[in-house]
């Protein structure tokens, strides 16, 4: 009987939501011809779980720092078990929001203006990197998902760089795009969707992501309708950026669209699956894929990379 070892937790700010997507994947997964062993990450003990185990896959359920930067994809790789998702390079690369862009501007696909906040920045330098942004700001983890430390700032003056220099977390400012917001799911290189976000707050941050009364997820979407140019160059471009960046398996590209302009966001290597709020069981739903579809998908085409 094939063993899978659901890894969760982890040290990271997002682990209430690895936690929450484990559940949810150990529950779908309950039926499965499978063994499904829960292990809680913690890299006092990892090498050690992992021989007592001995599982034949990892299904990395875990999110944020260690889990999708390349740290546990390089260490299953050195042990040579297994496991799903995207491999070391591709996770520390995607992990990394401003490397990410600037590697899929090789695509002539276009982002948000933006800039790493490091030592050196100060007002007048953010001042004359957005001379014509005039819609508001989001700062953002450098390194992080489910839109955790996500903030809006209608001006430059607010933003407090000094706390922001002095966080254990790298942060990105960039000009906010408004307009509507899209996500777009790929399977093995093939983009299966896309669905549209509609959110009441300024930006689709953390309390947006999780919260049904603040947000809508729309599939099919409106605004750019299934067959529309809009819709078909989303998938075209998610195909692209999955296939230049190295993805693997399963992963989520995410856009805003101004007057038929795609902007390009971010990747996400890992996608979560908590039980009401997965964006990508959502569009798979509409297909006609079940969570537990995507799940076997994942765990069939597991592997390590030499």
């Amino acid at each position: 009987m094939l063993h899978v070892v659901l890894l969760k937790g982890g040290p990271s700010i997002e682990q209430e939501v690895s936690n929450a997507s484990a559940s949810n994947i150990l529950k779908v997964l309950s039926d499965s011809p499978w063994k499904v062993s829960l292990l809680e990450f913690n890299l006092d003990t990892i090498v050690q779980d992992l021989l007592d185990l001995k599982p034949d896959i990892v299904f990395i359920g875990m999110h944020g720092q260690y889990g999708e930067d390349g740290r546990i994809q390089g260490f299953l790789d050195i042990m040579r078990i297994p496991y799903t998702h995207s491999p070391l390079t591709t996770s520390a690369i995607c992990m990394n929001k401003d490397l990410t862009k600037r590697i899929v501007s090789t695509l002539d696909i276009k982002s948000p203006k933006g800039l790493k906040i490091d030592a050196t920045v100060s007002l007048r330098i953010l001042q004359e990197a957005f001379l014509n942004s005039f819609n508001g700001f989001v700062v953002k983890p450098l390194s992080g998902g489910s839109s955790v430390s996500t903030n809006f700032y209608q001006k430059l003056e607010d933003i407090n760089l000094e706390n922001i220099k002095n966080s254990d977390l790298n942060f990105i400012v960039e000009e906010r795009i408004v307009g509507a917001e899209f996500t777009v799911l790929v399977l093995n290189g093939k983009a299966l969707g896309c669905l549209e976000i509609q959110t009441k707050n300024d930006i689709f941050d953390h309390a947006a992501k999780f919260n049904k009364q603040l947000t809508e997820y729309l599939m099919p979407p409106i605004t750019h309708p299934i067959g529309s140019p809009v819709y078909e160059n989303l998938k075209e471009y998610g195909e692209h950026i999955f296939k230049i960046l190295g993805c693997q398996q399963m992963a989520r590209m995410d856009f805003i669209v101004q007057d038929d302009e795609i902007f390009f966001l971010e990747v996400n290597t890992h996608p979560g699956f908590t039980s009401e709020h997965s964006m990508s069981a959502k569009i798979a739903s509409y297909f006609n894929i079940s969570e537990e579809a995507l799940l076997v998908n994942l765990i069939q085409n597991a592997k390590y990379y030499a």
